[in-house]
């Protein structure tokens, strides 16, 4: 009995030893794992939300730099249209306006007679008494000027008579042995015009 009792102990003290030696330290072993493994698992997580968080203030950015870029090209392009804009209307309103009102009375006999006389006036002021030709605005009757223009200045003209020019409103003199001329046409007028009424025009228009 005391031999039976002798080996269960014996057996009982190797089950002991095998569990000391193998069995707690592969639970140890396993616990140890399972931390490992949560551990990495938590460290994934977290940089998986960090990468996230990172992806979607990258991507904040660059819809802020984009919306930015779009309000800057917007803001440029709308800035050219209003100055084309500006322009386009100047143009029409302003110069084509200024033609209209030039034309009737650029084109009247009387005041292509006293422009001829002011601008031979001008030209025997300098001295230049040269044989002369005179041009009238293209849809004038030249012969309606030859009646109104003094017959001294006829005098002076080539072939005694003004001459139709294929300018629109005013007149031309030319100096036929300087070949230079000089001339107050419709465009000269309007241009001239311009020149001190364009700057009061757009501040009287285009005002804020």
């Amino acid at each position: 009995m005391k031999t039976l009792e002798d080996g269960k102990t014996r057996i009982q003290r190797i089950c002991d030893a095998i569990r000391k030696d193998t069995l707690e330290p592969a639970k140890q072993e396993a616990q140890r794992l399972r931390e490992e493994g949560e551990k990495q698992k938590q460290d994934l997580i977290n940089e998986g939300r960090k990468e996230k968080e990172r992806l979607i203030e990258e991507g904040r950015a660059q819809i802020e730099q984009e919306h930015n870029v779009f309000e800057s090209s917007l803001l440029q392009a709308t800035k050219q249209a209003v100055e084309n804009f500006k322009q386009q209307l100047e143009t029409k309103i302003f110069n084509d306006e200024l033609y209209q009102l030039l034309q009737g009375p650029m084109s009247d006999p009387m005041m292509i007679v006293h422009i001829i006389e002011a601008l031979i006036k001008a030209i025997d002021k300098d001295g230049l008494a040269v044989d002369l030709r005179a041009e009238a605005a293209k849809n004038i009757n030249p012969e309606e000027v030859n009646k109104l223009i003094a017959s001294r200045i006829l005098d002076r003209l080539k072939k005694h008579s003004i001459e139709v020019g294929s300018f629109a409103g005013g007149a031309k003199v030319s100096l036929k042995d300087k070949n230079m001329s000089v001339s107050l046409t419709l465009d000269d007028a309007k241009n001239i015009l311009a020149e001190f009424l364009q700057k009061e025009f757009r501040s009287l228009i285009f005002a804020n």
